[in-house]
């Protein structure tokens, strides 16, 4: 081989070597896999940590009504799935009177004794293990849509028991107080339609 054609062999390949030690110098968002069947691209992927729930600091009064509007916009697009049906109240430090508790397209309802019915309407729910995190809006009193307020929602199954758990969203730091411990009420069938309308 002439020696003219081994120069330019190594100048060639001097250019191939520096070209590829460029490359994995070079930090890049994606790589080029190439094989004899196929060409592929291959994206790395950055981890996005969740937002805590609930958030650490309360909403301020501009945030909270944006939020309860919002809220109100998408009550009933929540399905709370097999926790629909009726309930039987085992214990309610703020309704001790309240003997039933209804769950029913994406609401929970109930009426203590002869007063008003209360209703809390699930904007968002996220399920969890052992349960549900949400969000809805609270009507203590179901024929006065305008009065509202922000809650979050804890659902827990434990035992054969459901905890309900609520926080209101204008208040930090969130401390979460036992709304109802319920059982389910034999007999009572899922998707029931939702009373007191």
């Amino acid at each position: 081989m002439p020696i003219r054609m081994h120069i330019g062999f190594l100048v060639v390949s001097v250019w191939v070597l520096t070209a590829l030690v460029g490359c994995q110098a070079t930090p890049s968002v994606a790589l080029r896999v190439v094989s004899s069947e196929r060409t592929e691209l291959v994206e790395r992927t950055t981890a996005v940590t969740p937002a805590p729930w609930p958030p650490p600091v309360a909403l301020t009064r501009r945030e909270y009504e944006e939020r309860l509007s919002e809220a109100s916009a998408h009550c009933e697009q929540s399905d709370l799935g097999r926790l629909d049906g009726r309930w039987i109240v085992v214990d309610s430090r703020p309704y001790p009177a309240v003997g039933e508790v209804w769950m029913c397209e994406g609401h929970i309802r109930w009426r203590g004794g002869a007063g008003p019915v209360n209703d809390i309407c699930m904007s968002r729910t996220v399920e969890v293990p052992g349960g549900l995190n949400a969000e809805g809006t609270w009507h203590e009193d179901l024929q006065h849509p305008a009065d509202a307020s922000g809650l979050y929602v804890r659902v827990r199954e434990s035992d054969e028991r459901l905890l309900v758990d609520v926080a209101p969203w204008d208040v930090a730091p969130v401390e979460f107080s036992e709304f109802f411990s319920l059982v389910r009420l034999d007999g009572a069938k899922e998707h029931e339609p939702c009373p007191f309308e």
